[in-house]
């Protein structure tokens, strides 16, 4: 339960940039609730992929939607650089495929 307040601020950055960016209702001002967050933890649906840089921890990833992805039939095929900005550029790409 150490991640929460990170966790909550991540979300908090992502309900911001949304609304920022012409998306303000989707997630509002109170979604994920912190008890479905803290369920996802306990449940091992949600982590944090966190790596030390210069003494510093800095968190990469965090995996819940990952978790919905492969639960709804998206499989992993690689991965993809943004080329829009200087850092964290990499993520993970996903396909579905319909068996």
């Amino acid at each position: 339960m150490d991640d929460l307040p990170v966790m909550l601020k991540i979300y908090q950055h992502a309900r911001e940039l949304m609304a920022a960016n012409g998306n303000p209702t989707q997630w509002g001002n109170t979604f994920p609730r912190e008890e479905v967050i803290l369920d996802d933890i306990r449940q091992q649906r949600t982590m944090l992929l966190v790596d030390e840089a210069d003494g510093k921890e800095r968190v990469l990833a965090q995996f819940a939607l990952q978790h919905v992805l492969e639960s709804n039939g998206f499989a992993r095929c690689g991965l993809i650089q943004l080329l829009d900005r200087p850092t964290d550029t990499t993520r993970i790409a996903y396909q579905r495929h319909e068996w």
